[in-house]
């Protein structure tokens, strides 16, 4: 239990307002499949104007993206002793982290989003399909149809 409590203590606390200024997002906890993102929106629309929610069923958990930093301290300042709850559910309301521009999971969102906007043209296709190295040689367009006549030998 000391444990715990040590752990619980070094978490980081609505009242303590991150540095970085750009953070205009918090982070809601233990949010069940019952909860709709409709419900998140008319909840915390009475703090401010809200951005953007993006709500994760399988992690159970939701972002609430405000659009100004003021919007966000003043939701934190207000549940920061009693707590988040929503339709009889009690909620663990935390400030999100800075997003992390290029990484991982980010760098590769946003090659997808690029390609999707700008997808590859049919030449740029070829290219990739010509430099790669074929499994099957059936799969080679370049070998398809009658096989290239060979020289007699006399």
């Amino acid at each position: 239990a000391a444990k715990m409590l040590s752990k619980a203590r070094k978490m980081p606390s609505l009242k303590e307002f991150p540095e970085d200024r750009s953070i205009c997002t918090l982070y809601v906890g233990g949010v069940p499949e019952s909860l709709s993102q409709q419900d998140l929106m008319d909840y915390f629309y009475a703090y401010g104007e809200v951005k953007a929610i993006r709500k994760s069923d399988a992690k159970k958990c939701a972002f609430v993206t405000f659009a100004s930093r003021s919007m966000a301290e003043e939701t934190a300042r207000a549940h920061a002793e009693a707590g988040l709850h929503i339709k009889n559910n009690k909620l663990r309301l935390m400030w999100g982290r800075p997003s992390t521009k290029g990484g991982a999971q980010g760098g590769k969102r946003q090659q997808n989003q690029r390609e999707q906007q700008n997808p590859p043209s049919w030449q740029q296709q070829q290219q990739v399909a010509s430099s790669s190295a074929l499994p099957y040689p059936s799969m080679d367009p370049n070998m398809m149809g009658s096989a290239p006549k060979r020289a007699r030998q006399s």
